[in-house]
């Protein structure tokens, strides 16, 4: 697979609770192996169980996440205590699984915005905005490698604006997110803030991941009244959905 010519480097930093600690192991080594940057960070939850399972590991490790994460603030949260701070940082959450050189391609897709702030995020299996799949219980029954792959085989190459940031999985692009993040209470104020701040919030159709394992709280009925009809979805991508 063919890696874009990119102009600067990022950090990857994943983040652990004590609700997907066990997933843990899955994500670090996808990120070790599949990533072709190897700056990586770890953000923790100050709970004895997340120190016990992380305080040997060979990585730069934050504990600042509180034990429980709001799911209606999880982005308000991460951005805020996390002190690994880049240009471009992607987060990724535990139990997320990823295909090979995701990293690169999530950053040549913030590349393309040129040097506006963005936020982009990949195509999955179950989030309701941003999964190939059609239908709420999705087994993806093929390795993650193979889904990208097949879906770099029919995709546009494009990115497109969407209402939501993949809690799985997602790259930040600029220097204000940090600072703007601590500026709200919740995910549909940041988001808000992000488009009043004139960052672009995207997806692409280069790069999935596996969130099987992860759970959401996005909820189209949380959304304000016009907010999705604000944004400009992409149709489904031909011979990629299936029921």
């Amino acid at each position: 697979m063919s890696v874009p010519l990119l102009h600067e480097q990022w950090t990857i930093v994943v983040v652990v609770t004590p609700q997907n600690l066990h997933l843990l192991p899955g994500t670090l080594e996808d990120v070790q192996v599949q990533s072709l940057h190897k700056a990586v960070a770890l953000l923790g939850a100050d709970e004895p169980s997340v120190k016990a399972a992380t305080s040997e590991l060979d990585l730069s490790v934050d504990y600042s996440l509180p034990a429980v994460i709001d799911p209606g603030a999880y982005w308000a949260t991460v951005l805020r205590a996390c002190p690994f701070t880049h240009t471009s940082t992607l987060f990724v959450q535990a139990g997320t699984r990823l295909p090979q050189h995701w990293d690169a391609r999530l950053a040549a897709a913030a590349q393309r915005c040129g040097e506006r702030e963005c936020v982009v995020s990949p195509q999955c299996v179950r989030h309701p905005f941003l999964s190939v799949f059609t239908g709420q219980a999705v087994d993806p029954q093929l390795q993650v490698n193979d889904i990208d792959q097949w879906l770099n085989d029919y995709a546009r190459g494009k990115e497109f604006p969407v209402p939501v940031i993949l809690e799985s999985c997602a790259l930040f692009q600029g220097s204000d997110w940090r600072h703007l993040a601590s500026q709200y209470e919740s995910d549909q104020q940041f988001l808000e803030g992000l488009r009043t701040h004139g960052s672009l919030v995207l997806a692409t159709d280069q790069v999935y991941v596996d969130d099987s394992q992860v759970v959401y709280a996005t909820d189209m009925t949380l959304l304000p009244q016009g907010y999705r009809d604000a944004f400009t979805l992409r149709p489904p991508l031909a011979g990629v959905r299936h029921a």
